[in-house]
């Protein structure tokens, strides 16, 4: 089958799905204060509503292309939420299939690519995302970070200043949608491992040199995002290091249950919830034991160490291990695609062993 009818199709299939989105209307978590009680986004596109968008931290976070979004959903459908929904819906499916066509190009691996998409749009907490307008930034960095895999591995292919200069606007506009997007470049690390085949230790620094200037703007992002949530940071108790260290794993593993059984977790865990230290032991000790057996299997399984680097480093941000992190369904948006790609090549390669092992036999069977 061509590749871009399976891109339309995911692309259908998202939509069918998360159709039911569209009936939500506007949600009083943080829909009122963004959109029904926000002024500059009820200007729609006007030069004084984008000049606030670039300037405001407000819920501590800096995110311009959110507050673009909105405005230009209010001029198109004013405050009917389906249309606003509708969005949301388009961006999502759109980041399933730019995910597809970034996947397969690098892996040159049509329906593992194409299921892998599918997980991450059809994953029961994509709802949150989706339904959800207050989390618009989440479909947003979700289709510019697709975008910016896409754009790396076609400049991987034939490098040149326009393919990068594309690359470099791709991962802007990621970074403008959400600040998550800082780790971008560390993912593209990975991929240069794995399927790429480029990264090695003798080529390691060359590899982060050419990565300097996603670098550099994953540099500026994170200053911005950590000035915008300077206040908030500081009005909070403090939590000592080594208990919030401890607690990383534990996130971890929560997070990791979390997708294979979506309905655990809450729609948020407050930071600086009581943490007993036996779990923090028993998930340190199932954190590392998972992480050795990636590390042991790097070379007979590359996909599976390369998903759950994914995993680890997409998460890293809202880990806690830099200051007190809540935990919720959301944020497991780009995580769940390296899990996703573990998952699905793995399966993929357990199916062509079993496939062999049968012709084996059966040449066995006829030469006997």
């Amino acid at each position: 089958m061509a590749p871009k009818y399976i891109s339309l199709g995911l692309a259908l299939l998202t939509v069918l799905a998360l159709w039911p989105a569209l009936k939500v209307g506007f949600l009083f978590l943080d829909d009122h204060d963004n959109i029904l009680s926000n002024p500059y986004v009820q200007q729609g596109l006007s030069w004084r509503a984008i000049g606030w968008a670039f300037t405001t931290f407000r819920g501590e976070i800096w995110n311009p292309l959110m507050w673009l979004s909105y405005m230009a959903d209010f001029e198109l459908f004013r405050l009917e939420p389906a249309g606003w929904h509708a969005t949301s819906l388009v961006l999502h499916a759109a980041s399933a299939a730019a995910l597809f066509e970034a996947l397969r190009r690098m892996t040159g691996r049509l329906w593992e690519s194409a299921l892998t998409a599918a997980l991450f749009a059809l994953h029961p907490t994509r709802v949150e995302s989706v339904a959800w307008l207050a989390q618009r930034y989440d479909v947003l960095y979700g289709l510019f970070t697709a975008l910016t895999l896409a754009a790396y591995g076609a400049w991987v292919r034939r490098p040149g200043p326009e393919r990068y200069a594309l690359l470099l606007a791709a991962y802007a506009l990621a970074l403008m949608s959400k600040g998550l997007a800082v780790v971008v470049p560390v993912l593209l690390l990975i991929l240069d491992w794995w399927p790429l085949e480029r990264l090695t230790l003798k080529t390691f620094a060359g590899r982060v040199r050419e990565k300097l200037p996603l670098f550099a703007l994953a540099g500026a992002a994170a200053w911005l995002v950590l000035s915008a949530r300077r206040s908030l940071l500081a009005s909070g108790a403090p939590v000592p290091a080594l208990e919030r260290i401890s607690g990383v794993p534990v996130y971890y593993l929560a997070y990791l249950r979390n997708a294979f059984a979506p309905w655990l977790l809450p729609v948020c865990r407050q930071a600086g919830d009581a943490l007993p230290l036996g779990l923090r032991l028993g998930s340190a000790l199932a954190f590392g034991a998972l992480s050795a057996a990636g590390w042991a299997w790097r070379r007979k399984a590359p996909w599976a160490w390369a998903g759950w680097l994914w995993f680890l480093v997409a998460l890293a941000p809202v880990s806690g291990v830099a200051f007190p992190a809540g935990m919720t369904s959301r944020y497991l948006y780009l995580p769940l695609v390296g899990l996703a790609i573990a998952g699905v090549w793995g399966i993929a390669s357990l199916v062509r062993g079993a496939e062999g092992h049968a012709a084996l036999i059966g040449a066995l069977l006829e030469d006997r």
